[in-house]
This record gives C-alpha cells, sequence and structure tokens, in this order.
C-alpha cells in the first residue's frame, strides 16, 4: 500500500527496503516505472534482517553470554506462561513494549 509513496521519499540511487509482510492477498503495487528507472532506485524485500537464523541465533546468543549484548534492559515486563493472555492485553493497551515469556521447569 505505501511503496509507491516509500519509493519517492527514497533518494536517486537509494534504496527502498520492505520490511513489513503484507497479506497473502497483496500481490500488487502502483510504481512509477519511469522515475523508478530515471532515478535508478532499487527496491529489495526483507525478513528477519536479512540474516540466517542459524547463524544469527548462535551468535547472538554468544554476545548476550559474554555480556557484550545487552538484552535484559530492553524487557518492560515478564510473565509466566499461565499470564499470557495479561501480556497480550498489556501490549495492545500500551503498558508493555517488549514483554517476555518465563518458563519454569512445570511448564515443560
Amino acid at each position: 500500500e505505501y511503496i509507491e509513496e516509500a519509493l519517492i521519499l527514497t533518494a536517486k540511487t537509494g534504496t527502498c527496503v520492505v520490511t513489513g509482510m503484507g497479506a497473502m492477498t497483496d500481490v500488487d503495487v502502483k510504481l512509477n516505472l519511469f522515475l523508478f528507472t530515471m532515478l535508478q532506485k532499487t527496491l529489495k524485500g526483507n525478513i528477519f534482517g536479512g540474516g540466517s537464523s542459524h547463524i544469527e541465533t548462535p551468535r547472538l546468543a554468544a554476545l548476550y553470554k559474554s555480556g557484550l549484548l545487552n538484552i535484559d534492559d530492553m524487557v518492560t515486563r515478564t510473565y509466566k506462561l499461565e499470564d499470557i493472555n495479561s501480556g497480550y492485553q498489556d501490549m495492545l493497551d500500551g503498558k508493555n513494549i517488549r514483554g517476555v515469556i518465563k518458563y519454569d521447569e512445570s511448564d515443560w
């Protein structure tokens, strides 16, 4: 829906990266091909930062364990598994930016 507007804001020879996933029914994009070509712009799709989860997950875990990646301060609230609905409601109400479910052994 906003691809053309994003490309208008993209500088000459710039790259517009689509990071949100549209619905499966969103198959068409309105695009001014003349300006797209003449201004040498690039339109690129992206998911999960373009990285491989098989590579990035162990790397991020190692950074966290070594203390080089501070994730704890990013967590605004923790929830037990049985309180997951409260977590979703807090998110919808704007009370929670980054909630985390803490699992206990009893959850397994």
